[in-house]
């Protein structure tokens, strides 16, 4: 049996993952909405990618969005379905830390410097990583 102590931890727990993937999740989404309604990235868009149709680029913001999503919706998840069952293993934190070492990084290398939705993603994603790792293996 799970003690009261231990299952009001692995709650809270959930409600700090939850609450972080799903801000993560509305930022990304901002941006993406920024960037397809803005005439000037897109204009710079076809600059680098010229003869690419309007469908081809908000095509590709989509996309980008899913994958960048996909990281903190996983780890939601899989949080919501087995944190209260199995609770936070050495597994857990070393995969779900790599993967949003792994995200940051790669938005880090982005370098979209000129949207503030960039920099509210990195701050999310290293609290995101915070969380995981400061949570104690039970």
């Amino acid at each position: 049996m799970i003690s009261k102590e231990l299952e009001k931890k692995r709650e809270k727990f959930l409600i700090r993952v939850l609450i972080t993937s799903a801000i993560l999740i509305l930022a990304l989404s901002m941006e993406a909405l920024m960037m397809a309604k803005d005439v000037d990235v897109y204009r710079s868009f076809l600059l680098k990618n010229p003869g690419l149709s309007f469908d081809e680029y908000i095509n590709s913001v989509m996309f980008n969005l899913f994958i960048r999503v996909l990281s903190p919706l996983v780890i939601s998840l899989y949080t919501f379905f087995t944190v209260k069952k199995f609770g936070v293993n050495f597994f857990y934190k070393v995969f779900f830390s790599g993967m949003t070492v792994i995200e940051i990084i790669n938005l880090i290398l982005q370098f979209k410097i000129g949207s503030i939705f960039y920099y509210v993603a990195i701050i999310l994603n290293f609290i995101l990583l915070f969380i995981i790792a400061r949570e104690e293996r039970v």
